[in-house]
């Protein structure tokens, strides 16, 4: 590792987990980031984790999935190499703008979902997509170049940490993966689909639109307690999703029709 890259600023540490880098190529002097994670916290296990890391590398490239281009290990850790990403979380975006531009609330929306539909069309489920895990990517751009002329930053779903390989027949999971108030109600019960993540997106989009959560902390507790499936906090949670309303009469839903219908399409509890 050492001899390949020079790791730099510490981005991200959760301790004995995970540690994420600024790097730099030492070949190529390209900047990159590396994720240093524990081989003890491989998720599944070794071999499963094995497996995903060597699926996610041979993803095909799409503009909206940070893109892996390395995975080493030592006796200790495995090494994540991805490519830079420096325009900021949408969360922070979240976090400043109060009112997003209609025309960029479809953008932003339209390149979440197509990077979903890309890593679910090669078999692949995300379980944790949130503000958090996308990213804007900076486009070079000319300083002479006007404001109004610029190409926008481009959205990239990052953080494959959770991902798993889905397929009809999956088993169900014995610990919910993911953060909660974007959790699907059928995840809480174990089961993972493709539609547990398109739930996480229509709760994104209910926050683009609203710059509230569609589920207030009576809902949705910051300590939910177990969560482990079928435990009475997961079970309790359940419920209170299934009878939760979600508020789709308070602006700007009503001039907006078919956004509205697109986030209650997303947002369907359906057991």
């Amino acid at each position: 590792m050492d001899e390949l890259f020079e790791l730099g600023d510490t981005l991200c540490d959760s301790g004995a987990q995970t540690q994420v880098f600024r790097a730099v190529c030492k070949k190529t002097n390209q900047d990159m980031i590396v994720k240093k994670r524990s081989r003890k916290f491989a998720v599944g296990g070794e071999t499963i984790w094995r497996s995903l890391l060597t699926r996610m590398l041979n993803l095909e490239s799409h503009s909206n999935v940070l893109g892996l281009r390395d995975v080493l290990e030592d006796d200790e850790n495995y090494y994540i190499v991805m490519e830079r990403c420096d325009g900021g979380e949408l969360f922070d975006f979240l976090q400043t703008e109060t009112d997003v531009p209609e025309r960029e609330c479809k953008r932003i929306m339209r390149e979440i979902l197509e990077a979903v539909d890309h890593i679910h069309s090669k078999g692949l489920i995300h379980r944790d997509i949130k503000p958090e895990n996308i990213m804007f990517h900076n486009s070079t751009l000319d300083p002479q170049t006007p404001k109004d002329k610029q190409q926008k930053k481009a959205v990239k779903l990052i953080d494959f940490d959770t991902c798993q390989e889905y397929e009809p027949s999956s088993p169900k999971v014995k610990h919910i993966v993911g953060t909660m108030g974007y959790i699907a109600p059928e995840a809480l019960q174990g089961d993972y689909s493709p539609g547990s993540d398109l739930w996480s997106v229509g709760v994104i989009l209910y926050i683009l639109m609203t710059g509230d959560m569609p589920f207030g902390p009576e809902v949705v507790a910051d300590n939910p307690g177990d969560t482990r499936c079928g435990s009475k906090s997961m079970n309790e949670l359940y419920e209170r999703l299934k009878d939760a309303y979600i508020d789709f009469e308070c602006e700007p839903w009503p001039s907006f029709p078919q956004a509205r219908d697109l986030c209650q399409q997303l947002l369907a509890f359906e057991p």
